[in-house]
């Protein structure tokens, strides 16, 4: 007879794996139960906000009042050119006078529809020879030119300021950008659709104005083109923006910077918000220009 005491129940490496195999098949049972419990209640829950959201926003036939009108619903490809020129009849410009002459008063009127900002609109009524300071403006930025002259108005009041950083560089004091905050405002306040218009209407005179001093055969369009892709070009570096003194001006410490143009220069001293203002209405202008191009063209 067998003594029980030595009874060998160390189990079998067989047993061992099935137990093992019941085991996972156990936890793994449970766990998925546990998750599709979790499930149910997560969209339970989500199934109670999106109910919550319908009653908190009644049916747009409900919300809308009795002046509005129905908007064109746009398709994907047509919002994802942020550049698309898109034709605004809200506002109606007067004709364009036959001699440039009396194109001032003219240009204040319809200027005044295109841009509402009080110090733009104080410069139009103090300004004459608009037309050819737009031309001009636009002809010496494209040759990376500043017509400060024939802008002084726009100048800043405040002196330019930096910084020393104690080892024998400086850095532009922030305060300086704030100098330029009124002129990028009245540019951030243009209307580029109905600039774009009001251009159009204006075509003729300025054709008549850039002829006066531009080579032969040349386009303003080109050369409008021109001033704000070079504008664009310019970077904006990320932090402080070091300067140097070797006299009695300052110069940017970064070769690169001190290369560019007199023109982005000055668009770098405008500083990180106002640059960024003012590149994206040129980016609004360019496209509007490339698509006016490729309309005539096509």
């Amino acid at each position: 007879m067998t003594d029980p005491s030595k009874i060998d129940l160390t189990p079998s490496p067989l047993r061992r794996i099935l137990w093992s195999l019941v085991m996972i098949a156990l936890i793994a049972g449970t766990g998925y139960v546990l998750w599709w419990a979790y499930q149910l209640k997560q969209k339970a829950v989500l199934d109670e906000e999106e109910v919550a959201v319908v009653e908190r926003h009644p049916p747009a036939s409900e919300a809308k009042s009795p002046d509005q009108t129905p908007q064109e619903e746009t398709t994907g490809e047509e919002g994802a050119d942020e550049f698309v020129a898109r034709a605004d009849t809200s506002v109606e410009f007067s004709p364009p006078p036959a001699a440039i002459e009396a194109s001032d008063a003219w240009l204040r009127n319809e200027l005044a529809k295109v841009n509402r900002n009080p110090r733009f609109n104080q410069w139009l009524a103090e300004t004459n020879d608009l037309l050819r300071k737009a031309v001009l403006l636009a002809s010496e930025v494209s040759q990376g030119k500043v017509p400060r002259k024939a802008f002084a108005f726009w100048a800043p009041e405040d002196p330019f300021r930096a910084r020393e950083t104690g080892d024998g560089q400086y850095v532009i004091d922030p305060a300086s950008y704030h100098r330029y905050d009124l002129l990028a405002a009245a540019v951030e306040a243009f209307d580029m659709e109905l600039l774009w218009r009001l251009y159009q209407l204006a075509e003729p005179l300025v054709d008549q104005v850039y002829a006066e001093f531009a080579p032969p055969g040349s386009r303003f369009e080109d050369t409008l083109l021109k001033a704000a892709e070079h504008l664009l070009q310019t970077p904006q570096p990320r932090g402080e923006i070091r300067l140097v003194k070797p006299s009695v001006m300052y110069k940017f410490a970064d070769p690169k910077l001190e290369a560019l143009s007199p023109a982005q220069k000055q668009l770098l001293r405008m500083g990180p918000v106002n640059a960024t203002i003012v590149k994206h209405q040129l980016g609004l202008l360019r496209g509007l220009l490339l698509a006016g191009s490729e309309n005539r063209s096509g």
